[in-house]
């Protein structure tokens, strides 16, 4: 259970489920009307599992700190989420291919499906990304103790 202002948040939108579904139909709407997506993120992150349809779909908002909101909150779910990151690390912007290194570094050895994707990074013309690809090749292999 989630405590403290996010909890009563998503008390007050329905409870984890309703929430979730609420915030996934927002994050579909124009920008010019949903103009707080980012807090809708983080928001989900504190929904757990059942947030990870809506932050699949975060990822694909044009406003690029919505889409680092939402892979700072895919880590946070884990393991379920290393699909939904490893799908990312294709995206033209390096940041947010960074980041999404960064997250499947930060889930660890149980990002394992990932090291392929992760081994083309190294090859990613931007030196961040590489960087980031190699930290998390080594914490997923469990060469480097999570933080």
């Amino acid at each position: 259970m989630v405590g403290g202002e996010y909890g009563a948040a998503i008390e007050r939108l329905g409870g984890q489920l309703r929430c979730c579904r609420r915030l996934r139909a927002y994050l579909r709407l124009p920008d010019w009307v949903a103009t707080r997506k980012r807090d809708a993120v983080f928001l989900l992150a504190s929904c757990g599992d059942r947030a990870l349809p809506a932050l699949r779909e975060a990822l694909k908002v044009s406003d690029k700190n919505v889409r680092l909101m939402a892979i700072y909150a895919l880590c946070v779910q884990g393991k379920t989420a290393v699909p939904a990151l490893c799908n990312v690390l294709d995206d033209p912007d390096a940041d947010i291919r960074r980041s999404a290194a960064w997250a499947l570094g930060k889930i660890g050895t149980g990002a394992g499906s990932a090291i392929p994707v992760l081994k083309r990074c190294l090859e990613d013309e931007d030196e961040s990304v590489r960087a980031a690809a190699a930290e998390a090749l080594k914490k997923i292999r469990g060469s480097v103790p999570q933080e």
